[in-house]
């Protein structure tokens, strides 16, 4: 599935949308609804796909207007990807949602103090498991970025992408060097060289 989301100034508006026609995708559906689930339906291969939504939820207050980022995995280790959310354009609080029952919370708090983060998730500390991975998206040095191991806040690795970068950081989660572990790649948003870096978590 594809999983998207607004990062500024809008409601937590995050969509969650199907990538095989005629699948149906497990609702969320606690009070306030904010986040959309979304299922494909067509009736052949060669048609347009369209689109339906299934249900929605709110990951943060109601009022919140700064934008979400998203991110998905296996943060329990259950075999279902679960929902990541954090605030993307102000503070640095993240929550996970189960993909299971897609409305029970797996985790609850904040990362960084200001500005924004964007989240991702790979397999660090475990292979029973995905970790969450936080960049600041606000004035942060260094480019930092943190992983939190599974569905808790304990910090397990935390790193300078680019030292001297003082404008936030873009992160992906990917394997690069041909034995299936998991890198983080990063890219400044304000080194203005385009610079994009694979990193090793363990040597950074």
């Amino acid at each position: 599935e594809l999983i998207l989301g607004k990062l500024a100034e809008a409601a937590p508006d995050v969509r969650v949308i199907a990538g095989v026609p005629r699948i149906t995708v497990r609702t969320l559906t606690p009070a306030n609804p904010n986040i959309r689930v979304m299922s494909a339906t067509t009736s052949n291969a060669g048609a347009a796909v369209s689109f339906s939504q299934a249900s929605t939820i709110t990951p943060f207050d109601a009022g919140y207007r700064g934008g979400v980022s998203v991110g998905v995995g296996d943060m329990n280790g259950d075999g279902f990807g679960d929902i990541i959310a954090g605030t993307a354009t102000s503070g640095g609080r993240v929550k996970e949602f189960s993909g299971k029952d897609s409305k029970t919370v797996l985790a609850n708090f904040n990362t960084f103090a200001t500005g924004g983060i964007q989240v991702a998730a790979g397999n660090f500390s475990s292979p029973n498991h995905a970790d969450l991975v936080v960049s600041g998206r606000g004035n942060f040095n260094g480019g930092d970025v943190r992983i939190y191991e599974g569905t808790t806040s304990t910090l397990y690795r935390n790193f300078q992408a680019a030292p001297g970068n003082t404008a936030g950081t873009n992160i992906a989660v990917g394997s690069f060097s041909g034995n299936l572990v998991n890198q983080v790649v990063t890219a400044g948003k304000g080194e203005g060289t385009g610079k994009v870096r694979i990193h090793n978590t363990v040597t950074n």
